[in-house]
This record gives structure tokens, C-alpha cells and sequence, in this order.
């Protein structure tokens, strides 16, 4: 009679190599060899999406998001921003993917189709706050799940996000469950079943852009990873050849197999949050829009430019980004961050686009009413698409002004900046955002005392716990902070994480 292990254990596929699921285990569990740059990397990461989530604390937009939170799950041993009591950990790794994605602001990676921060690493985090993990721990399980992420997508896309499939959340769940796993210390066999169990929690379109829909998925994906890895450490039993097969996540997701599992195979060797590497928003809105910002940014630079002149605006992107962003009446934040005609409008407007342009009120603002009223939206021709060498996907986009003189002004942007993997953001840039985001929710003076926290915890002086604990006490500060402690009346008790 076999074991249970051996019945777990996943079979060779066709041509004899090992399944994708077991690929991706061998990794997470088995990788020590992590260079400095991978972990820097990390480190500019975290900096990065845990700004963005204290500025997302701060947003009306998340107070219903985190009332959820508040409401359904029990108190345990990790921290959630803009909540006043710890969680348990998968409570606290959906609010943390919320709050990070809220904004539209955190990092994204074209072989993800997606945002790959902001669903690994409150995963990760929440785990190890509740484990006493440090940093090292955690950005090694980090690198671990955005490369995991990284893989699959080159994989499956560009037909996963075309089918219109939210890659964030699909192919994330997998890059958390990977990550969390590493973190706790499963064995192959158990970390195959862990992300065959996520791929049945795996969901989410891009059908609900522009909604509060778009960060809840995200925030489930990094919930359901921690609860895959507690489930597979449980002895749960699924399918390990769940990737492969008549009724596998890729033929199921896709409507096709995969032929070409390869880039897990280099899973290690080709470390992708380096080269081509992640791309840092400068914008708190849809990545798809930022090249038409970029565009528009330089057009204003044309002596003749007036934008009380403007008779009308033309803005011309990728086919693919078009049916996510073409929203020419947007009324609410989360509509306006996904509308490349609100945003080029603003660009136009003021020469900037920053948070607080996503109020109620500035969206209603007759000025940019105006605009969006003589704005078009169409195609890039095809031979001003540019790839920037080592990435997979184009954003490149143009904006044509016409003046009420008949005067034309062009702005051309082959990619928004930061893309490039030759001119990536500078550390000073990320962190001037991260200043940013800690102003925007009215903690302006703490800025630098965070920032300094959070360098020594990647320096191992600090521990998670008390970084985290920080960030909630900043998330605080800012105006609408939610704190509805009255709700705590009914909170169901739970287990915490074991």
C-alpha cells in the first residue's frame, strides 16, 4: 500500500520533466542562493507597497473594505493597517492587499500582466509577524513568490489576461502560497498540494476594473494564499497534476494547455524582479494610463501649449490596454483612476496627477469636465508600439492636442517612465513617493522616522512586528482614517495562525 505522501506526490509530465506545480515547490522550498540585488530588490518593494497602503488607509474608498474585515474575521497575532486590533493572518494579509492596491499605485511586472508586490507580500508579512520571522526571511519569500508569479505568467500570458482574467489575483495566489510556504517551512510534497489547493480559490476579472472589485480580488488572493498553506499543512488532499491535463487550471483559465513550462525550469536562474525588473508607479492609477500621462506631461512642454485653449484631445495606446481604461464620463476615484481621458485631462490641466486629484470634487471640476467632453481614444499604430529590450509587453502611447488656433501638438511616450529596464527609478524616487503617501494621509512629519524604521528592519535591527505596528499608527494619522471600534460588538472568536 502507498503512502499518503506517495499518492501526493506529483507525476512527470509527458516529456518527462517534472509538473509545473513541483517545479515551482522545488523552488520555494529548496533555494538558498539569493544575491544581494534580489534582496535590495525586496526591500525597494516593500517600501514602495506599504506607502502606497498607508495612503490607501487613508481613502474613503477603503472604509467599507476594511469594515469587512473588522466584521468577519477573528483577532489574532498580525497586524492590518487602519485597524485598530491585530488579526489572524489571512485577515490581516487581505486588508494589507487592499489598502496596497486601492490606490492603483503599487508596482506592476508585464510577464505578471499584473501587480506583483501587492499580493505577496502582505501574505508574506502577515505570516511572519505572526511566526517572528525577520526581514531576510521575508524578502527571500518574497522573492521566492513574485518569481513564481513571474514564471507562470510568461507561461500563460499574454492569452490568461487577454481571455480577460485578472493576473494579479490569478497567477498571484500562486506566487503567495509559494512564498508562504517557504516561510513556514513545508516540504515539496506539502507545498505542491498547498498551491494545487489555491488553484481552486483562484479568481478574479478584470470585468470588475474600476470598482472596489479590483482590490478585494487581490486582497482574496493573498487571504486564500495563507489559508492554501494552512489547509496543505492540515493533510487536505488535491489534485498535484491540477496544472496539467483535460480539466487543468490552464485549460480551464486559458481554453488551451500549456506546451511550454521552460521558464519554471529557470526559476532561480533568471531573476525577473531584477531584469527586467519591477516597475514603480508615479502615478496612483491604472499602469495602462501612465504612458498617456507621460505623453501628455510632454506636450505641455510646447512653448504654444494653453490648455484654456484646447479644442481637442487625442490619445492613441496599445489595443490591449483600451478596454480596461476607455472611460470617457468617469464619476467616482476608483472609475477616474481607471480613465486614461480623466487622467490625460488632468495632465493637461495642471502639468501633474497625484492623489488628491482623484477627490469627488476635482473629478467634478467643470475645467476637466470640459476637456473630457472634446477627448478620443483609438489605436497606436502598430509602428510606434515599442518593447522596451527584455520586457514582454507594450504601453507606449501619444497625445495630439489641437489648439483653437488649428495649431497640432504631439506627445509621444514609448513607455512610462521607469519601465526601461536601462533607466529604472532611482532609490531617492521611491522614496520620495513613500513620503508622499505618508503625507497624503496626514502624517507628513513621521515620513522620515518611518522611512528609517523600515531600513532598519531590512538591516535586521528591528523585528516585523514593530514596523508593522508602526505603519498602523501612521495609517492612522490621516484624514477619514477608519476606526470604527464600536464594531468589534459580535466579532466572531478564531484560531490564530499554528
Amino acid at each position: 500500500m502507498s503512502s499518503s505522501a506517495d499518492a501526493l506526490a506529483p507525476a512527470g509530465t509527458a516529456t518527462g520533466g517534472p509538473e509545473p506545480l513541483e517545479a515551482i515547490a522545488n523552488f520555494a522550498v529548496g533555494w538558498s542562493d539569493f544575491p544581494d540585488e534580489v534582496i535590495e530588490a525586496g526591500v525597494r518593494a516593500f517600501l514602495d507597497v506599504f506607502g502606497v497602503a498607508v495612503a490607501g488607509a487613508s481613502q474613503e474608498d477603503a472604509r467599507g473594505l476594511l469594515n469587512h474585515v473588522w466584521r468577519t474575521y477573528a483577532r489574532g497575532p498580525a497586524t492590518a493597517l487602519g485597524i485598530a486590533e491585530p488579526l489572524v493572518p489571512e485577515a490581516a494579509a487581505y486588508a494589507n492587499s487592499v489598502l496596497g492596491h486601492v490606490l492603483d499605485y503599487d508596482d506592476h511586472h508585464d510577464s505578471v500582466g499584473g501587480h506583483p508586490t501587492v499580493v505577496v507580500l502582505p501574505a508574506v508579512v502577515a505570516v511572519a509577524e505572526s511566526l517572528g520571522r525577520g526581514a531576510r526571511e521575508v524578502l527571500e519569500a518574497y522573492a521566492v513568490g513574485v518569481e513564481t508569479m513571474c514564471g507562470l505568467g510568461r507561461c500563460l500570458n499574454h492569452t490568461h489576461y487577454e481571455k480577460g482574467w485578472h493576473p494579479t489575483a490569478t497567477l498571484g495566489i500562486f506566487g503567495a502560497t509559494a512564498a508562504v510556504a517557504r516561510l513556514v517551512g513545508l516540504d515539496v510534497v506539502t507545498t505542491v498540494r498547498a498551491l494545487a489547493i489555491a488553484a481552486s480559490f483562484a479568481s478574479g476579472i478584470k470585468g470588475n476594473f474600476g470598482t472596489a472589485m479590483k482590490p478585494v480580488q487581490v486582497g482574496f488572493a493573498a487571504s486564500k494564499a495563507v489559508q492554501a498553506v494552512s489547509l496543505a499543512g492540515l493533510a487536505a488532499s488535491a489534485n498535484p497534476g491540477v496544472f496539467t491535463g483535460v480539466h487543468s487550471f490552464p485549460t480551464v483559465y486559458n481554453g488551451q494547455p500549456v506546451v511550454d513550462w521552460s521558464p519554471l525550469a529557470r526559476l532561480g536562474m533568471d531573476w525577473e524582479v531584477l531584469r527586467p525588473g519591477l516597475v514603480f508607479k508615479l502615478y496612483p492609477c491604472c499602469g495602462s494610463t501612465h504612458a498617456p500621462i507621460d505623453a501628455a506631461l510632454r506636450l505641455r512642454a510646447h512653448p504654444a501649449f494653453d490648455p484654456d485653449a484646447i479644442r481637442a484631445i487625442e490619445i492613441r495606446t496599445h489595443p490591449r490596454r483600451l478596454p480596461h481604461i476607455d472611460r470617457p464620463r468617469p464619476t467616482t476615484p476608483t472609475q477616474a483612476r481607471f480613465s486614461v481621458q480623466y487622467v490625460v485631462a488632468v495632465a493637461c490641466a495642471d502639468g501633474a496627477v497625484g492623489p488628491l486629484d482623484f477627490a469627488p470634487d476635482r473629478i467634478a471640476d467643470p475645467r476637466l469636465s470640459r476637456l473630457l467632453a472634446v477627448t478620443s481614444v483609438g489605436e497606436l499604430e502598430p509602428a510606434r508600439q515599442f518593447v522596451p529590450p527584455g520586457r514582454r509587453d507594450c504601453f507606449s502611447a501619444s497625445v495630439t492636442v489641437t489648439l483653437e488656433s488649428g495649431e497640432q501638438l504631439e506627445g509621444y511616450a514609448p513607455c512610462p517612465r521607469g519601465m526601461d529596464p536601462a533607466e529604472p527609478l532611482a532609490t531617492e524616487e521611491l522614496e520620495g513617493k513613500f513620503l508622499g503617501c505618508v503625507s497624503a494621509a496626514g502624517a507628513e512629519a513621521l515620513g522620515p522616522w518611518l522611512l528609517g524604521s523600515i531600513h532598519s528592519w531590512a538591516a535586521g535591527n528591528l523585528d516585523t512586528a514593530t514596523v508593522l505596528r508602526s505603519l498602523r499608527a501612521v495609517s492612522f494619522g490621516g484624514p477619514g482614517a477608519w476606526r470604527d471600534e464600536a464594531s468589534v460588538t459580535g466579532h466572531a472568536p478564531g484560531r490564530t495562525w499554528t
